[in-house]
């Protein structure tokens, strides 16, 4: 706009203004106390209201990264209170460890089968799975379950447990097990 249209519309504004009683200047005023705050909230929050779910949908992908990064780092804490990660080369030393202090309990191993090892979706780490078929006692089974939680040489963790009683005494127990043996993930060899 240049300044004659300026000018000229100035004028018909005065013009109007003198030509207003005061019944019709408390009309345009309140009005215009009225029209100002929409027209601000149209041209102000509009453009922040679309920033503000931007911004919601950012929070509500973080919150989820969050809540999946918090439930890894307690299943790491979890295995951490219980022993220490072991190297894959270290395998056949605890296998052996295993089944020695499992004779020592009384178990009668009839069967071990380790499996292909496995990267963990909890951890960063990988596990093999191994699988036990155990004749024993009771009380043989539950010293052997309680040494296997406390196993000094590597992070188990009991998968799978299916006990069933013996068929040849009455006090005998035929048991599946499924433990993990947790390993440092950077011995992965695929």
């Amino acid at each position: 706009m240049n300044s004659k249209q300026l000018i000229k519309i100035r004028d018909n504004i005065v013009k109007l203004k003198e030509n207003l009683n005061d019944r019709q200047k408390r009309l345009v005023a309140i009005a215009l106390y009225v029209l100002l705050p929409i027209a601000i909230l149209i041209f102000i929050y509009t453009p922040l209201r679309a920033r503000i779910r931007n911004a919601d949908s950012q929070l509500d992908t973080l919150t989820t990264e969050l809540a999946n990064q918090r439930s890894k780092a307690d299943a790491l804490k979890k295995l951490i209170l219980t022993g220490r990660l072991m190297k894959q080369s270290e395998v056949s030393s605890a296998l052996n460890e295993i089944t020695e202090q499992g004779r020592a309990f009384g178990l009668k191993f009839i069967s071990i089968t380790p499996y292909k090892l496995e990267r963990s979706t909890e951890v960063h780490a990988r596990h093999l799975p191994i699988s036990f078929i155990i004749e024993s006692e009771y009380e043989g089974l539950g010293q052997f379950l309680a040494y296997l939680e406390e196993f000094p040489l590597a992070i188990t963790e009991l998968r799978g447990l299916n006990v069933r009683p013996g068929e040849k005494r009455r006090f005998n127990l035929n048991t599946e097990l499924l433990v993990y043996l947790y390993m440092e993930a950077e011995d992965e060899k695929e």
